[in-house]
């Protein structure tokens, strides 16, 4: 029964100690000498004041889901923009769902703007939100 303590149990109560947001332990259930279970207690690991820090945003990381803090219905705008259509539709082939309807387009190049906006730099994003 020691071994099986010392290779199964404890190893899988530390591992699951270090790697989840729970703290397991157990005790022995023994009927005179011989041990008849295991009695196990899990609690829930407090949360630390760290973790509420960490999901702050840092000011200097880039948010991925915006291009230079455009939202979506801004890019949105953007694509449907004459201007931007008529500099930028050699990006779509005629046939694709892009090159056949106006919902199709937006969607393919908002996703294309989000993806890499650096092949769109004939002039600065922003200018295409007037028109």
């Amino acid at each position: 029964m020691g071994n099986f303590k010392l290779r199964v149990l404890d190893l899988a109560v530390k591992e699951i100690n270090e790697k989840s947001d729970i703290k397991v332990s157990y005790t022995q259930v023994k009927k005179g000498r011989t041990i008849t279970g295991f009695k196990f207690v899990v609690h829930e690991k407090l949360k630390t004041k760290t973790e509420k820090t960490s999901k702050l945003r840092d000011v200097d990381t880039a948010d991925m889901f915006t291009v230079e803090g455009l939202n979506d219905k801004q890019l949105g705008r953007i694509v449907r923009n004459p201007a931007f259509m008529a500099e930028y539709n050699h990006l779509v082939s005629p046939t694709s769902p892009a090159g056949q309807s106006q919902q199709g387009w937006e969607f393919e190049m908002v996703n294309r703007l989000k993806k890499d906006a650096s092949q769109f730099k004939k002039r600065p994003i922003r200018d295409y939100l007037e028109y």
